[in-house]
Parts: C-alpha cells; sequence; structure tokens
C-alpha cells in the first residue's frame, strides 16, 4: 500500500490531469524539493535535466538526472570538517512512474544504475500499490 504524498513544504500539487507535459512538470519541481528535503547531505539540486519521459500503458514513466549541492560542511568537535568527496559524488538518477493517484520515485546511481532508495506516494481517494 502506498502512503499519501509526504507533508513537505513546497512540494508541487500532483496535476489534475495527467499528460506527459504535466509529468514532466510535476516530477521536475517535485524532485527539486524532496531530495533537498528528505537528504541532509543537499543543499540544492542543480543541473537537473529530463532525459526521457515515456506513455507506458496508463503510466508516464519520466527519467532524469540532477546534481546536488552539498550542504554546508560544519565542523565537529575538534574544528575538522569532512573530506570532500568528488564532484560526481552527488550526481544521480531519478526515475518516476506516475498514475493518476499514484507515483513511485527510484534513486539511482549515475554511476552503474543500482538502486539507491524507491519511494511510493499517492494522492486521490483511494490506497492503491505502484
Amino acid at each position: 500500500m502506498c502512503e499519501p504524498l509526504p507533508d513537505i513544504d513546497g512540494l508541487p500539487t500532483p496535476p489534475s490531469e495527467l499528460t506527459e507535459d504535466t509529468a514532466e512538470t510535476f516530477v521536475e519541481d517535485f524532485e527539486r524539493v524532496y531530495a533537498v528535503a528528505t537528504n541532509d547531505e543537499y543543499g540544492g539540486v542543480e543541473s537537473l535535466r529530463v532525459r526521457a519521459v515515456e506513455t507506458v500503458g496508463d503510466r508516464y514513466v519520466v527519467s532524469l538526472s540532477f546534481d546536488a549541492v552539498p550542504a554546508t560542511a560544519t565542523a565537529d568537535a575538534d574544528g575538522a570538517t569532512s573530506t570532500p568527496l568528488p564532484p560526481d559524488a552527488y550526481t544521480y538518477r531519478a526515475v518516476y512512474r506516475l498514475t493518476d493517484e499514484r507515483m513511485l520515485r527510484e534513486l539511482r546511481s549515475h554511476i552503474d544504475d543500482s538502486l539507491l532508495s524507491r519511494t511510493a506516494g499517492r494522492w486521490g481517494s483511494r490506497p492503491a500499490s505502484p
């Protein structure tokens, strides 16, 4: 069962009518807010690029890539800060699968396409599974 979309300030409202264009816009806006709100290591999202929007049956599949901007490093108790990661360490892919009532977000490595996390959410009037 999917839980309702999280209550995060700034998340966009799901489109009332799902089309390729509204799915693409929703996913872009959702990722910019969701990625930062759910990962303390991110200070922002930049270079967000939609790679593809496809219609598969009654679903829209939106693939994108983005670079997360690291949050400002803070010094530990000894005054040391962590070693900076390589520039592409914060580059990711995300794949969204959307229907009229729910979505599935998969965060993937840009290096080997391995699954890093999966999040499902619903909107609409009844619980549904992705």
